[in-house]
């Protein structure tokens, strides 16, 4: 895990190789197939982002991961897991504690937020073949909302679809830029 110290008003933290502990009873899976061509990868990729972001009068806050199972289809499954309900608290996560409680799970009201990202990702092409799913997730009632797990998304995207090599410093701030 790698913990990215931005200025007081953002902090973030990346899974490469890995997932956290942020398992989830699910309640349904969202999902959608699109055409792809055989891809560069053999073996299966992990990957998560956790993102607290204080904006003015508000903070915003999520966290993502997911897996990349590369096959020999002629198509790119995204498969999204929406939880069934609060059952587990994520006491380490960033929000938590500081005006949120934080759960582990995905809200129904994130999961099309999460797919349509990752279809509409440039990135999501370079994956080729195989199933793409998001079965981590963490979210607090006060500070999560559409647009954070929808970067998320993105940012999980661009790391499973990348080399692998694990992402730098800098890489990281430049894909962790967050909109005001």
């Amino acid at each position: 895990m790698i913990e990215i110290a931005h200025s007081g008003n953002r902090k973030a933290r990346v899974w490469w190789g890995e997932l956290p502990d942020t398992s989830y009873e699910t309640g349904q899976v969202i999902e959608h197939r699109l055409s792809a061509a055989r891809g560069p990868f053999a073996d299966e990729r992990l990957a998560a982002v956790e993102l607290w972001v204080h904006l003015g009068g508000r903070c915003e806050y999520a966290l993502l991961g997911g897996r990349f199972t590369p096959r020999p289809t002629a198509h790119l499954l995204i498969r999204v897991a929406v939880s069934a309900g609060d059952k587990r608290r994520v006491p380490w996560a960033f929000a938590d504690g500081i005006g949120d409680e934080v759960w582990a799970g995905l809200p129904a009201e994130y999961g099309p937020a999460v797919l349509n990202e990752a279809l509409d990702s440039e990135t999501s092409s370079l994956l080729g073949s195989g199933e793409l799913s998001f079965d981590r997730a963490a979210y607090g009632h006060v500070g999560s909302c559409q647009r954070a797990f929808r970067k998320l998304a993105s940012v999980v995207v661009a790391l499973l679809s990348r080399k692998l090599e694990a992402p730098s410093e800098q890489e990281l701030q430049s894909l962790l830029t967050y909109p005001n």
